[in-house]
Order: C-alpha cells, then sequence, then structure tokens
C-alpha cells in the first residue's frame, strides 16, 4: 500500500469516526493497522482506533491503542489527551493530569484540554491544606488559564469560573472573586448551562450571586 492510499484510507477511517459509521471505522482501522508503513499514520490510526474503544467505554483497549499511537509518535498531543479520557473515565484523575498536561506540552492548545486539567483537580483534591505538591499543581494550572485563555475566546468564560472554583480551594477569596467578574466581562448574561457548571463546581460562590447571575439572563 503506497502513502496516498494510506492517507486516503485515513481520511476516510477519521470522516468514519467522526459520522459515527463505526461499522466503516472498524473495517478501515483494520484494513490500515495491519499493512500501515508510515509511522505518522499508524500513530493516527491507532488514536482513531482508541477513540472507538473509548466510544464503546473499552477503557484498557482504548489504552493500548492510544500506547501504541504513542510509540509511533512520542509527541502526538491528540493521543495524549485522549489516553487522558480514558484514565478520567477510569478514576485514576492524577494519570489523566498527567496526560492532560503533556499534551498541552506537546502542542495541543485547546480549551478542553485546560478545561480538563482544572476538573482532575476538582475530583482529586481533598484536603490540600498541607498538600504543598497539589497546591503547586493546582498553582501551574491557574497559571496555564491565566495565559492561554485570552487565546481561547470560546472557552475564556468557563475557564475563568474553573479558575474561580481553584482560588476557593485555595482558600483566595479575592482571586475568586476577580475571577467570577472575568467571567461576567466576558458575557455578562450567563447560559443556563453556565449556571449549572458553577453550581457543579460544589456552591463555589454563593446562591445570592448565583440567583444574581440568573437575573441577566
Amino acid at each position: 500500500v503506497n502513502n496516498t492510499n494510506e492517507e486516503l484510507k485515513y481520511m476516510l477511517s477519521y470522516v468514519s469516526v467522526e459520522l459515527d459509521d463505526a461499522v466503516t471505522a472498524q473495517r478501515l482501522i483494520a484494513d490500515l493497522s495491519g499493512s500501515v508503513k508510515d509511522r505518522k499514520i499508524k500513530s493516527q490510526i491507532y488514536n482513531l482506533s482508541g477513540i472507538l474503544q473509548l466510544k464503546n467505554f473499552n477503557l484498557e483497549e482504548a489504552k493500548k491503542s492510544f500506547d501504541i499511537s504513542l510509540e509511533n509518535n512520542s509527541k502526538f498531543a491528540a493521543a495524549l489527551f485522549n489516553k487522558g479520557v480514558a484514565f478520567y473515565l477510569d478514576n485514576k484523575f492524577d494519570l489523566a493530569y498527567q496526560n492532560f498536561s503533556q499534551s498541552l506540552i506537546n502542542g495541543g492548545l485547546d480549551g478542553n484540554i485546560l478545561l480538563s486539567m482544572i476538573e482532575m483537580n476538582t475530583r482529586s483534591v481533598g484536603d490540600i491544606r498541607n498538600d504543598i505538591e497539589k497546591k503547586k499543581q493546582i498553582d501551574d494550572v491557574l497559571n496555564l488559564v491565566a495565559r492561554q485563555s485570552q487565546n481561547l475566546y470560546a472557552y475564556r468564560q468557563e475557564l475563568k469560573i474553573g479558575a474561580a472554583y481553584l482560588h476557593f480551594v485555595l482558600d483566595q477569596k479575592e482571586f475568586m472573586n476577580r475571577s467570577i467578574e472575568d467571567a461576567l466581562n466576558v458575557d455578562p448574561f450567563l447560559t443556563t448551562d453556565h449556571v449549572q457548571d458553577v453550581a457543579y463546581y460544589k456552591g463555589l460562590v454563593t446562591w445570592d450571586r448565583i440567583s444574581m447571575w440568573i437575573k441577566k439572563m
């Protein structure tokens, strides 16, 4: 199979996954995975295979596919992120966070990655009063959000809400309020989904403030 045909089959596989045509995607992936020579395409194909496994909640098989993908391209940001998702679904939040971080390091500038990193810290935070390493990890995420949110307008409001929760965890009320105001400055008319997000974050703000947001809708 020459490279042109491999690339074409990969694109067909990608489109099939995007369209949730699992039967066609599985057939194309099975065909390519046994014959592909190009390491980049092989990495992409096994990433797609892992995504299909994730959709079926076959977490261990998904991780194996992502591992093969990364064996062929260790800096493949999408495979690192997707492997993080597999660990997240498996309730292994520290491993999920590591993969999300590595994805970002390798160029995966995506609001979903930053939101996932916030989520990992909300899930695994516990009592951090004496946990210096966890505090540093949260500070690192907050610094990333501060640097990158301006470049990710579609995610900016959600990122600011997430940052507010992390400041709440660190008992930094002033910074928490500042993040909330930043979220309102993006769009003062918060959607119902955003209000639900705030409620999900363990009441990081008072119900009076949430009521104020609802009135602005």
